[in-house]
């Protein structure tokens, strides 16, 4: 019965995938001589998001349900700032699909950044 308890505690944590943890982002032009980016830091426990032109994020996340490689995933505790004060927004939820190196957040694509030193 333990063994069974633990199981069940292992596995309702809500973590967010290892396949997942890294920095991510995407960047593009705007025109006109004007660009954005945006950059994810995934963890165990959610993501902060920074930005240009300025913008913040950090959320904790709850696994909902994987089916394949589509994860999804309940935002909490967020809290936004572009630009400005920082302000809590309502929880809402994310899909995440992992296709290698390149993930789509909610219809964005974001790619793997390679952390210093590491082969590319």
């Amino acid at each position: 019965m333990r063994a069974l308890l633990a199981i069940v505690v292992l596995t309702g944590c809500g973590s967010v995938p290892t396949e997942l943890h890294g920095t991510w982002s995407a960047s593009g032009d705007l025109g006109g001589g004007h660009s954005w980016m945006k950059e994810y830091v995934v963890d165990a426990d959610g993501f902060s998001m920074s930005g240009y032109p300025p913008i913040s994020k950090k959320c904790d996340l709850e696994l909902l349900s994987t089916e394949g490689s589509v994860h999804t995933f309940r935002a909490t505790g967020c809290m936004e700032s572009a630009p400005g004060p920082e302000v809590a927004i309502d929880d809402h939820d994310i899909r995440i699909e992992v296709a290698g190196d390149a993930i789509t957040w909610d219809g964005e694509e974001l790619h793997r950044q390679q952390q210093a030193g590491s082969a590319p």
